[in-house]
């Protein structure tokens, strides 16, 4: 509270403590990181498809961390239909002498109680309205090909039910008179049921 007023205190991640000195962390978001324009940064302006990212951090990590964190990110997002997700909030963080990472998700909107049917910011195998991403279009997000025409897409089984079971944990300990988290709580468990299940995968997008 700052007289009277309730705000919300985030610890800078761009910044560390090193003997006695405030040394400043580089990062860069991922159209910088890309050479995406910034005024190109969402899918529907020309930017980035999550498949594209994924190759991308792919490369950027050989131990696929960077890739494992972005999927979970990723399907947060879709869950809450997070239309602001968009590549520039998606950085990445360089800490000395430490591997590159995902920095701390920030930017979280979910605007469900208002516009349920909202389209995301990023395309998931070519789809924006999170109640047309099938499994097969995570496959193609995640560079993922099904060896099988019903084998399912790992990260999404796993990350899916976790990340909404997370979630929901949070919002209980959201006031009552809020009527819109039983909206998001509600939907985030259907939408996490849905990627869940294996769904039938077909080739085509």
């Amino acid at each position: 509270m700052f007289d009277g007023i309730p705000a919300v205190v985030s610890t800078r991640w761009d910044r560390e403590f090193i003997d006695g000195d405030v040394l400043r962390i580089h990062q860069e978001d991922l159209c910088q990181a890309m050479h995406i324009h910034p005024d190109n940064k969402y899918t529907s302006d020309g930017g980035s498809q999550a498949h594209e990212i994924a190759q991308f951090l792919k490369k950027s990590a050989p131990d696929q961390r960077l890739h494992e964190d972005f999927t979970k990110l990723l399907i947060l997002n879709v869950l809450l239909g997070n239309p602001d997700a968009h590549a520039k909030n998606y950085p990445l963080i360089y800490p000395i002498d430490r591997p590159v990472r995902l920095a701390p998700a920030y930017d979280i909107a979910a605007i469900l109680p208002y516009k349920p049917d909202s389209t995301v910011a990023m395309k998931i195998g070519g789809r924006n309205v999170p109640g047309e991403i099938e499994l097969r279009h995570w496959h193609l997000a995640l560079g993922r090909r099904p060896r099988h025409p019903r084998s399912s897409c790992p990260p999404v089984r796993t990350q899916s039910p976790t990340s909404a079971h997370a979630f929901s944990n949070d919002l209980s300990h959201r006031p009552d008179h809020f009527r819109g988290w039983k909206m998001i709580w509600a939907v985030t468990q259907m939408r996490a049921a849905w990627m869940f299940n294996t769904l039938p995968v077909r080739s085509d997008p």
